[in-house]
């Protein structure tokens, strides 16, 4: 029953998403073929900032946003949707200051990602207003048009050796387009502002907030980590492979987004059925996470042998490493609907706690493996801890208050 129209809804937003991801790797891998292998490894290193500080941004939004803005009915709440986006833009003014700072100290090329990265929060609370009235799908369409154009003057400025920073330029376009887009749809939506610095709302969203910048820093805290150890372009082809196999990562996420306010509102009329499709949407997320990491474990040769054909010396050590990560992605589907349990069960600090567990566990790990191992060591390192912290740890914590409640 949940599943129909979770697909019928969010079909496009997945096509998006994944197109998104996709063109993200191949525009990696182009950039491998044309750049030297350190300014690679510079390249892919400065965009772990851009991620972290664009969680920033979001404040928790992309993770609580439906169960914070769904009313009792399963109605969007204008006047909640009007506090969340006046909340974000005080984080945001916040956020760019840290950027330009850390920019101008340690010279990163990402200044050019400002713009796109100011677009963010602003398209993000209309883009979920519009999912919300069922008009989205003409957006995505549009948004899909859009991405395949910034693909092709990426592409074309690749091939004509501009530089990287047109890389930066084109997706900050590519963000202000999409937010003028959802701004010409306001009007017929009656969107509603409210120019107050929503502070319970902020409280409420903090743990989320610092969970979500913290998870950015465990997805990357092996590259983090192996920066000293192994040169710059090891690490950008390591990115490389962590990109492939996180362009599936957000099915789940969307999954989440499609699923949540109906689900909040089961919880408030049946507890029964609630539990009920908690368990299906457990079977439905493992089913999914399975089949793609072992298509991705079986097939991931031929992908990197196409790739990567004019690296021979390091093409044992990527399918070995690819082989590896790729168990990454079965993980992070059930690690993402334990996410969307503990939210709805309003348990936002242990998502904060698991995270900074996961943090020290792949720390641990890390110290322990890389020396030896290399690349293998940190994809082995990251993999564990992320099963370890990730998962069975809130799970243990979810049985335990559960029993306890019970």
């Amino acid at each position: 029953m949940v599943v129909k129209p979770v697909i019928g809804n969010f079909i496009w937003n997945i096509i998006e998403k994944f197109l998104r991801a996709l063109f993200m790797l191949l525009i990696n891998v182009l950039l491998v073929a044309s750049y030297s292998y350190e300014k690679f490894g510079e390249y892919a290193f400065s965009l772990i900032v851009v991620n972290l500080l664009s969680v920033g941004v979001s404040f928790g939004f992309s993770q609580s946003g439906n169960s914070e803005i769904i009313g009792k009915r399963g109605v969007p709440c204008k006047q909640k949707i009007g506090k969340i986006f006046v909340t974000k833009l005080w984080v945001l003014c916040f956020v760019l200051s840290a950027t330009i700072f850390i920019a101008i100290m340690y010279e990163q090329p990402f200044l050019v990602y400002l713009i796109g990265l100011l677009a963010l929060p602003l398209s993000e609370t209309f883009e979920y207003r519009l999912n919300f009235h069922g008009k989205s799908k003409s957006y995505v369409k549009i948004k899909v048009l859009l991405l395949l154009s910034g693909f092709g003057c990426k592409f074309i400025a690749l091939e004509l050796g501009v530089g990287l920073e047109a890389i930066g330029i084109i997706t900050s376009i590519e963000a202000i387009l999409i937010l003028v887009i959802y701004y010409i749809s306001l009007p017929r939506l009656k969107f509603q502002f409210y120019s107050w610095f929503d502070f319970s709302l902020a409280r409420k969203m903090l743990p989320i907030a610092l969970a979500s910048s913290i998870v950015i820093v465990f997805n990357q805290i092996d590259i983090l980590f192996i920066k000293g150890e192994v040169n710059l372009y090891s690490i950008g082809l390591y990115i490389t492979i962590a990109q492939l196999c996180n362009t599936f990562a957000i099915i789940p996420v969307l999954l989440n987004s499609a699923v949540q306010g109906q689900l909040r509102n089961t919880q408030l009329k049946n507890k029964l059925i609630f539990h009920s499709y908690i368990k299906r949407l457990f079977i439905l997320y493992s089913f999914f996470g399975i089949s793609i990491s072992l298509l991705l474990y079986k097939y991931g040769d031929i992908i990197y042998g196409v790739f990567y054909q004019s690296n021979v010396e390091y093409s044992h050590l990527i399918v070995d490493v690819f082989g590896i990560y790729s168990m990454s992605v079965m993980f992070f589907f059930v690690s993402v609907f334990i996410n969307m349990n503990l939210v709805l069960r309003s348990m936002n600090s242990i998502i904060l706690l698991k995270n900074i567990f996961s943090v020290i566990i792949a720390l641990i790990l890390l110290s322990f493996f890389v020396d030896g191992y290399s690349l293998k060591g940190a994809a082995f390192s990251f993999v564990l801890a992320q099963l370890l912290g990730q998962i069975i740890l809130p799970l243990l914590v979810i049985m335990y208050i559960s029993k306890k409640i019970d």
